[in-house]
């Protein structure tokens, strides 16, 4: 199965998965809308719950909003600290 994540500063990814729902379903979207809720950016739990997930057969994909930002810097830590080889591909603009 493909499981998606979009993780971004403010509310872009909210805003994103909002127009992907004009054509496709969303259900199957996470999303992390990082320093609005939280202004210290505590998400990590987030994105291992994302990555614990994911199984073997599975196809994971996370978008972040900016190549070595901090909320790119943050998925990158999650994925390394996961410890094992997970079925995710980490796509930022």
């Amino acid at each position: 199965m493909k499981r998606i994540m979009i993780a971004s500063h403010g509310r872009t990814a909210s805003g994103m998965v909002s127009t992907i729902s004009m054509f496709l379903p969303t259900t199957d979207i996470t999303v992390i809308d990082a320093y609005v809720d939280d202004p210290t950016g505590n998400y990590d739990a987030q994105i291992e719950r994302f990555l614990a997930d994911l199984n073997p057969a599975d196809e994971g994909y996370i978008f972040t909003d900016i190549y070595g930002g901090s909320v790119n810097q943050r998925v990158i830590d999650c994925i390394l600290r996961a410890g094992k080889q997970c079925p995710v591909k980490l796509i930022a603009n």
